[in-house]
C-alpha cells in the first residue's frame, strides 16, 4: 500500500500532465476511496469541477480548462480518452 505522501505525489504527477485535473477513477486507482475523495473536497485540497472530475486546489487553472474537462469526461471504461488528445 502506498503511503499518503506517495499517493499525493502520484496524484500530482497525473494532474500535472492534465492541467491540474484528474478523474475520480484515477484517484481511486491510487488508493483514494470515495470517502477520502469527499474529504479532500470538503477540506479544500481538491476542487470538484464536474461530476467525477477534480482539480488540485493549489494548481493554477490552465487556459481552456473546459477542453481539458471534456477530454477527461470522454474517457471510456478502460480510462482511455475518446476525444482528441491535447499537448
Amino acid at each position: 500500500m502506498n503511503s499518503s505522501t506517495e499517493r499525493q505525489k502520484d496524484l500530482y504527477r497525473i494532474a500535472e500532465t492534465q492541467g491540474g485535473f484528474f478523474t475520480a477513477k484515477q484517484a481511486a486507482a491510487l488508493g483514494y476511496a470515495c470517502n477520502k475523495q469527499a474529504y479532500h473536497v470538503r477540506t479544500g485540497n481538491w476542487l470538484r469541477e464536474y461530476r467525477g472530475i477534480y482539480r488540485l486546489a493549489l494548481f493554477p487553472e490552465p487556459q481552456r480548462s473546459d477542453l481539458i474537462q471534456w477530454w477527461l469526461w470522454s474517457r471510456d471504461r478502460s480510462d482511455r480518452p475518446s476525444g482528441s488528445t491535447f499537448t
